[in-house]
C-alpha cells in the first residue's frame, strides 16, 4: 500500500506548479536561437536593400536611411518577440499536456498497487479557472478517467 501511495504522490507532484519544467522540450532554446538568427538574417538583407535604395537615390547616409533602418530594427525586435513568445507558449502547453498524462499514468499505477482513493481537481473550463487551472482535469474527461480507474481497481 505504501508503494501505491508513493506512486500516487508522484502523479500528484507532476501537476504541481513548476512541475511541468521537467516535461519541457530541452531543444526549445535552440529553436528560439535559430529563429533569432533567421530574423536577423532577414533584417540584414533588408538593411542592405535600404542602403542600396539610398545609394541609388543619392541619399546614402542621410536621415531617411537612418529612419528606415530604425523602423526596420523596431519591426525586427517586435517580430522576434512575438515569435519567441509563441514558441515558448507552445512548448509550455506541450509540457503541461505531458505532465497531465504522466499524472494520469501515476494515478493508474497507484490504483493498481492498492490505493483506495484519489484527489482530482476538475473544472468545466480549466483555462478560465481562477486558480490551479493548469493542474485541473477538464470535467468532461472525468467520467472516462474514473471508468478506467474502476476497471483497474476491479482487476486487482
Amino acid at each position: 500500500l505504501q508503494a501505491g501511495s508513493d506512486i500516487l504522490g508522484m502523479g500528484v507532484s507532476a501537476l504541481m506548479p513548476g512541475a511541468s519544467d521537467a516535461f519541457m522540450n530541452p531543444f526549445v532554446d535552440q529553436v528560439i536561437d535559430q529563429n533569432l538568427r533567421d530574423v536577423q538574417r532577414q533584417g540584414d538583407l533588408e538593411r542592405q536593400r535600404i542602403g542600396g535604395a539610398a545609394i541609388k537615390s543619392g541619399a546614402f547616409g542621410g536621415s531617411r536611411q537612418a529612419i528606415a533602418e530604425q523602423e526596420l530594427q523596431r519591426n525586427l525586435a517586435d517580430t522576434f518577440a512575438r515569435q519567441s513568445a509563441g514558441l515558448r507558449a507552445q512548448a509550455f502547453e506541450s509540457a503541461q499536456d505531458r505532465a497531465q498524462k504522466a499524472s494520469e499514468l501515476f494515478t493508474k499505477a497507484g490504483i493498481a498497487t492498492g490505493v483506495d482513493g484519489i484527489f482530482i481537481e476538475t473544472h468545466f473550463d480549466p483555462k478560465s479557472a481562477k486558480s490551479d487551472g493548469k493542474n485541473m482535469l477538464p470535467i468532461q474527461d472525468l467520467d472516462e478517467l474514473i471508468s478506467k480507474l474502476v476497471r483497474i481497481k476491479s482487476s486487482i
